[in-house]
């Protein structure tokens, strides 16, 4: 399972009203457990140990912590999402080769262009609804996108 998958899930598991979360996939076990204050408390995310070992192992001290990580300089009720508003291939430039409307870091208005969506032929530009910086860019230039997706973070 990779590592863009578990944090996938683990968004969605926020955002239910679901107590509990424990999968096994593919060799890989993960379990979230949300505190009486919603907070999802630490997760646990481990996969089997090397040939021949017995038992299970984090996979990273960075990927079993990161609650503490999302915490250093920005606490989570700051991060916000920029969901995709319909389905459709999501583009980052208005052309292939052009530059990407926008990239990590970068300081967005209400109103800046951060992509396009096509659907059914339809060139339709999703727009920053506030301002702020860009955290992360989501969504892959070229993807098929899902409605309600998120496409980017921002702070």
């Amino acid at each position: 399972m990779e590592l863009k998958e578990i944090y996938g899930l683990w968004d969605r598991f926020e955002s239910s009203s679901a107590t509990k979360l424990e999968l096994d996939y593919q060799g890989t076990h993960l379990k979230l457990e949300k505190g009486n204050d919603g907070v999802v408390m630490q997760p646990v995310v481990s996969t089997p140990v090397a040939a021949g070992a017995n038992g299970c192992e984090a996979l990273s001290v960075k990927e079993n912590t990161v609650a503490t990580d999302q915490k250093r300089d920005v606490s989570e009720a700051e991060i916000k999402e920029l969901k995709a508003p319909l389905v459709g291939i999501f583009y980052r430039a208005a052309a292939p080769g052009e530059k990407p409307y926008v990239e990590a870091g970068q300081k967005i208005a209400k109103g800046d262009i951060i992509g396009i969506i096509e659907a059914m032929k339809v060139m339709n530009e999703i727009t920053a609804k506030e301002d702020g910086i860009v955290e992360e860019i989501l969504a892959e230039d070229a993807a098929l996108v899902e409605y309600n997706q998120t496409l980017l973070t921002f702070r």
